[in-house]
């Protein structure tokens, strides 16, 4: 493995770090001026770059896998805390998986049509009144319907078996999925014997 790999991988991991350390300032509701929005870019443009020189020198190494493995563990590990930055889609995801681990259908109502609770079940109502408050004001677009399909239901519905109502049980199940891309990648790569 060469040296550039090294310090390509150290320099993404050290960056996804100091984005885990900012994340706290990208916090729903704080005023978008006072958020680092120019660190931000800079840093995901640092990050491309970085990935840019990674691909411009393959590297032939067996070992190599292991190492691009780790370093994406690193970067995992050091965002699975961190605030959501520009980002409130996962209220949605909350949502939804609320309503379909409650037996419902997450494509009948939009969340505002049941705030409102005209023609809306009683049962579904009850979900709306007991989900907490912060992903009930949150949802994006709530006058819509969800538009996510079945298999992503099934994701948002295992995350809230995980953890209710909260972002974590979401990037569990994520990594869950991660991994599991990761096994078949595997297992592709050996039978193709690269």
């Amino acid at each position: 493995m060469t040296i550039r790999w090294v310090v390509t991988g150290s320099l993404l991991v050290i960056i996804h770090l100091m984005l885990s350390l900012e994340s706290g300032k990208f916090a729903y509701g704080l005023d978008p001026l006072q958020k680092p929005i120019i660190f931000l870019v800079s840093l995901e443009v640092v990050a491309g770059l970085c990935y840019l020189i990674g691909i411009r020198y393959p590297n032939r190494d067996k070992h190599i896998f292991i190492w691009i493995i780790l370093g994406g563990l690193l970067m995992r590990k050091s965002m699975f805390f961190s605030t959501p930055m520009l980002e409130d889609d996962y209220y949605r995801y909350l949502w939804d998986g609320g309503v379909v681990v409650s037996g419902r259908n997450p494509y009948l109502y939009a969340p505002e049509e049941i705030r409102i609770g005209i023609g809306v079940e009683d049962g579904i109502k009850q979900i709306y009144r007991s989900s907490p408050l912060e992903v009930r004001e949150r949802i994006n677009h709530p006058y819509l319907r969800t538009i996510y399909p079945p298999v992503s239901q099934l994701v948002f519905a295992v995350a809230h078996i995980i953890r209710p109502w909260s972002i974590l049980g979401l990037k569990i199940v994520f990594l869950i999925i991660d991994i599991i891309s990761l096994i078949l990648l595997y297992i592709i790569l050996r039978r193709m014997e690269l």
